[in-house]
């Protein structure tokens, strides 16, 4: 009797043993508890609706605590506008690296809009939005600083254009920009003068009075776009 408790001790604990092992080998099926979460980014994120033209759209998913999630995990992208590189609006891959880094390609359609995608991951999903279409330039702000300056050859005033396009985003930098004035000059020492705006949208040149007393109206034009401010050049 004392062998075949003895006996069954030990099968009991085999199967103790084979069970714990089994939980702590056990696959997830590529899929790991995100936690950490995804960085998701789309380069560019406006393209025109010519049905080629693209972006790249790059996740990076990490668990708890940062760490990069494993390789083999899959990640779950869809699109409500355009069509992924395997001609679908969902696309399904796997991480092939340590980074925990994918990236897919979001081609565009004929149809202009925003493209929502999103990407999903265990328990975590990011989106981002592409805009599929044309943008164009739709307001610009103008502003001088100060609105009157003396009229000495040597005083002057900052001019500065806020770009606004039709998504109602700031321009793109590097935009074109041209500012004119009737009077005085502006940064380069004539009454024209040509820059490109920054990442904010933002463009400046400076107005310098000459000896001429009188109001000077500076325009400003971005593509079609046209808006004017004045400066009062005053005697001294």
């Amino acid at each position: 009797m004392k062998a075949n408790w003895i006996k069954r001790t030990i099968w009991v604990s085999v199967f103790l043993l084979l069970g714990i092992m089994s939980y702590g080998c056990g696959s997830s099926g590529g899929l790991d508890d995100v936690g950490g979460g995804i960085a998701l980014f789309a380069s560019p994120d406006i393209i025109p609706a010519d049905g080629s033209s693209s972006s790249t759209i790059t996740a990076t998913i990490t668990t708890t605590g940062g760490v990069p999630i494993t390789i083999g995990t899959q990640v779950s992208f869809s699109t409500t506008l355009g069509r992924f590189s395997n001609g679908s609006t969902a696309y399904t891959v796997t991480t092939g690296n340590s980074t925990g880094t994918v990236t897919v390609t979001l081609i565009a359609g004929t149809t202009e809009g925003p493209a929502r995608v999103t990407c999903t991951a265990g328990g975590a999903s990011q989106m981002v939005e592409v805009f599929i279409g044309t943008v164009s330039i739709a307001s610009i702000g103008l502003t001088a600083d100060p609105v009157s300056i003396e009229a000495d050859g040597v005083d002057s005033s900052t001019i500065e254009a806020e770009v606004t396009d039709s998504l109602g985003e700031p321009a793109a930098a590097g935009t074109p920009v041209e500012f004119t004035t009737t009077l005085g000059l502006l940064s380069n020492g004539t009454q024209r003068y040509s820059t490109v705006t920054n990442s904010e949208g933002k463009a400046t040149t400076t107005l310098f009075a000459g000896e001429t007393a009188g109001t000077a109206q500076i325009a400003c034009v971005v593509e079609t776009v046209r808006s004017v401010i004045f400066v009062e050049f005053t005697v001294p």
